[in-house]
């Protein structure tokens, strides 16, 4: 039996009076949160995990090498070996329709687009990170298609081929995860490889700095995109309303229901155009009764030249500081909306489609939901359940060394294969 312990806090599996049988409790809250059944020949491992994505069990197997996370109302049977989290599944959904994947437009070289990548993902843990050697934007959705080939193909569809990426963390997974397809579509695609986190602005800072090192045109605009985005937003109609508001920095946004509003950054606008319009002030995760809006803050930013100045003033301003993380909510967008002007404001436009960021495993498990269920403009492979079926989510080629070990699996499990391990 192992314990393992994150973020000061964790999970332990501590033996009950029955032989072969434990529990998985929870030390903090000194709680029961799952069962095991285990013996000391099983042809797996079992970990217990908490961070800040939640818990999970971890079953390695010692035949295939496929990791199973068993996420709270997960279940799992491998001949001897039973794990079961508390907790309730993902309710199954009907299929729909699939939402249509747009045809490429032609290509406007007159934004620059940029994936944020660098991320530490800690709150996707244990799925992403050491466990598996994947970061979050490289991790699969259903079949070969990773996070950031999705995020690289909308904009390919919208006409935005000049593409830069920052990297951090797993570096090599993240760059596999932009097939030679994807690279041949871009008509730029450069990686700024970090040494160290330099938060959300600062990879657009370097690029600021040094913009014949990256290839880079500070005459152009640019569009910024967080790397853990699932979304089928058509960026062409955002980056049309950057330009009708002539925007100083321009923000997507989406409505969520008023009982969500304390998970999202909320923004309050003038409402110059419906619930689009000016900004003029933020709300970070209000509490329910408190907020002013129910616009979301979805991580879509585009820059005008002229706001460029306002990120390498702020950075240079920092002094030592500075060389510490940039951050577009806490260290930008303040000084963007003292500086912006009714003639080029700070606008938030609301977006139409899909978008939900994967921030934990069981967000990566609702947004697969959505994507089997057809709700997502994304291309789907010809047979669905080979990725996911029942509420299991299949790495590619996991599936069937599943079958090989005749696993068992219910309700909210991801089957996993770690980078570079082949199917």
């Amino acid at each position: 039996m192992t314990q393992a312990v994150t973020n000061k806090a964790g999970l332990a599996i501590e033996a009950t009076s029955v032989p072969e049988q434990f529990d998985i409790k929870d030390l903090e809250a000194n709680t029961k949160v799952g069962s095991l059944t285990l013996s000391a020949d099983s042809a797996v491992t079992v970990d217990a995990f908490k961070g800040k994505g939640g818990t999970a069990a971890i079953v390695s197997s010692k035949t295939t090498g496929v990791k199973y996370f068993v996420l709270p109302g997960g279940e799992l049977c491998i001949g001897n070996v039973k794990v079961a989290m508390d907790g309730a599944a993902i309710p199954q959904q009907k299929a729909v329709s699939a939402k249509p994947v747009a045809k490429a437009n032609a290509t406007d070289d007159s934004l620059q687009t940029m994936i944020l990548g660098a991320g530490l993902a800690t709150r996707f843990e244990p799925v992403s990170g050491n466990n598996t050697d994947y970061s979050k934007p490289a991790v699969p959705l259903l079949g070969d298609t990773s996070v950031i080939q999705a995020i690289a193909d909308n904009l390919f569809r919208s006409g935005y081929t000049r593409l830069f990426v920052n990297t951090y963390f797993k570096p090599e997974s993240l760059k596999a995860g932009l097939n030679k397809t994807e690279q041949a579509k871009a008509s730029k695609l450069a990686y700024i490889d970090e040494a160290a986190p330099s938060g959300t602005a600062g990879a657009l800072r370097q690029l600021l700095e040094s913009p014949e090192k990256f290839g880079f045109d500070p005459s152009k605009p640019t569009l910024v995109v967080q790397g853990d985005a699932v979304t089928d937003v058509d960026f062409s109609q955002l980056y049309q309303a950057h330009l009708k508001s002539k925007a100083l920095v321009t923000i997507g946004c989406m409505e969520v229901p008023e009982n969500q509003v304390d998970q999202f950054g909320i923004i309050v606008t003038d409402k110059a155009e419906g619930i689009s319009g000016r900004i003029q002030f933020f709300q970070e995760k209000p509490k329910q009764g408190e907020h002013k809006s129910t616009l979301a803050n979805t991580g879509f930013y585009i820059f005008s030249p002229e706001a460029y100045p306002i990120i390498l003033s702020v950075y240079t301003a920092m002094g030592e500081a500075g060389k510490q993380e940039l951050d577009f909510a806490k260290n930008i967008f303040p000084k963007v909306l003292e500086q912006a002007s009714a003639e080029h404001p700070f606008w938030a436009q609301q977006v139409q489609g899909y978008w939900n960021d994967i921030g934990n495993s069981r967000q990566y498990l609702e947004t697969m939901h959505d994507v089997a269920a057809g709700k997502v403009a994304l291309p789907l492979p010809a047979d669905v359940s080979i990725y996911f079926d029942k509420g299991v989510l299949y790495w590619p080629g996991t599936k069937a060394k599943a079958e090989q070990e005749s696993a068992q699996l219910t309700g909210n499990v991801i089957v996993a294969l770690p980078y570079g391990v082949k199917s």
